[in-house]
């Protein structure tokens, strides 16, 4: 099976998306979009490396001028509502979650 699995980071939702798989493959790429999805591994240093590849996105994001002003807007057009805030998060949210390590299977 040959396939492309990409996860965007649009404002409204985060959907796993899917492309190119041939239509005999389906059962197969569900299946390993199920396994994906339920039984997920969170290794703590990929977590931690994870976050600093997001810290530096969210500087990145804060030195971009039109990012700014679009997710002024956002929080001004929608207040206290996942649209009005920005995709990336925030720096000062970033630490706040933990994982504890999963057994290897």
């Amino acid at each position: 099976m040959s396939a492309a699995i990409s996860m965007p980071i649009p404002r409204a939702s985060t959907p796993p998306i899917t492309r190119d798989v041939l239509k005999d493959d389906v059962p197969l790429a569900v299946d390993l979009l199920s396994d994906i999805l339920q039984h997920s591994v969170f290794d703590a240093d990929e977590l931690q490396r994870e976050r600093t590849v997001i810290l530096q996105e969210i500087g990145q994001a804060l030195d971009t001028p039109d990012d700014v002003i679009f997710d002024n807007f956002q929080e001004c057009a929608y207040p206290d509502q996942g649209l009005g805030r920005p995709v990336l998060g925030q720096a000062e949210s970033s630490g706040r979650s933990s994982v504890a390590p999963s057994p290897i299977t």
